[in-house]
């Protein structure tokens, strides 16, 4: 009966992630929003967190394989805490004392090796110190910062329920 609801739990956790990713894309689709380096990172952990939820969902592992899954699912949302802190870190410093703008990503892929695009993503630049967006009154970094942390919050939840129900 308990896999009936883990299954249950990250279907539900599968499409609140992919609103939030389906609201992103929307933003910079069609409100013009070109997303600065660290949002292009936060974004690819969102759909890394997915694809393993996804699996999660179709697979149907078991007890012991939901429980490999929810500890994979906790360390990319720690890791995306730990990117929004950054971003959120960023966002407060002083104007002037951000790294200053790069190249673009693509221009990036083009003239540097993957090691470095990499390095200098997660680093940000300067355009990731500006704030273009706000939901619900506060910048779109911030609310990715409480995202990550109410989803590693809901994770560890589920880790600690699955702990007591096997």
């Amino acid at each position: 009966m308990f896999l009936c609801h883990s299954r249950r739990f990250f279907c539900w956790v599968f499409l609140l992630n992919f609103s939030v990713l389906a609201y992103a894309y929307y933003l910079q689709f069609y409100q013009g929003a070109n997303p600065c380096p660290l949002c292009l990172v936060q974004r690819g952990i969102l759909m890394l967190f997915m694809v393993v939820n996804l699996l999660a969902v179709l697979h149907h592992p078991g007890n012991k394989g939901y429980k490999r899954y929810t500890l994979v699912m906790l360390l990319l949302s720690v890791f995306g805490v730990c990117v929004a802190v950054r971003h959120v870190w960023l966002q407060s410093l002083p104007a002037g004392q951000a790294p200053a703008c790069g190249m673009g990503l693509q221009q990036m892929l083009t003239l540097l090796p993957l090691t470095d695009v990499i390095k200098l993503l997660f680093q940000g630049s300067g355009e990731c110190q500006k704030i273009t967006r706000v939901w619900l009154g506060i910048p779109l970094s911030n609310a990715t910062l409480l995202y990550f942390t109410a989803l590693s919050g809901v994770l560890l939840w589920w880790a600690r329920r699955l702990k007591l129900a096997g």
